[in-house]
């Protein structure tokens, strides 16, 4: 099961407004942070029927999956980190180093302009 923070945060604010939707996503950062951190958490308490993987790029979001995966005695491999292409690549080469499964992805498509 595959966690990712902001991909297309983004575009769901904006469809919301546009739509007249409630919006799907925490509008605060604080809020989404810890969302993910607990759903981190909660993926890795439950190892035995789900694979993670955490795409993030944020240092204390992955800390916070790396130390609880610490605590439960996982090693690196036992679950995957993603990271986009391009994006805080020396951290990535420190994970990596360390052991741990990194996997780079790419966005595909087009961009619509004024979108991330």
């Amino acid at each position: 099961m595959r966690l990712v923070k902001g991909a297309y945060w983004d575009y769901e604010v904006v469809q919301a407004g546009l739509h007249g939707y409630s919006c799907p996503v925490f509008t605060q950062k604080g809020r989404t942070d810890a969302s993910y951190e607990r759903l981190a958490r909660r993926l890795l308490d439950h190892r035995a029927t789900i694979h993670a993987a955490f795409g993030t790029h944020n240092l204390r979001t992955l800390c916070v999956a790396l130390a609880h995966a610490e605590s439960l005695g996982l090693k690196p491999g036992a679950f995957e980190l993603q990271m986009l292409f391009g994006m805080a690549e020396p951290e990535r080469d420190l994970l990596r180093d360390l052991g741990h499964r990194v996997r780079l992805y790419a966005p595909v498509g087009d961009l619509l302009t004024g979108m991330a």
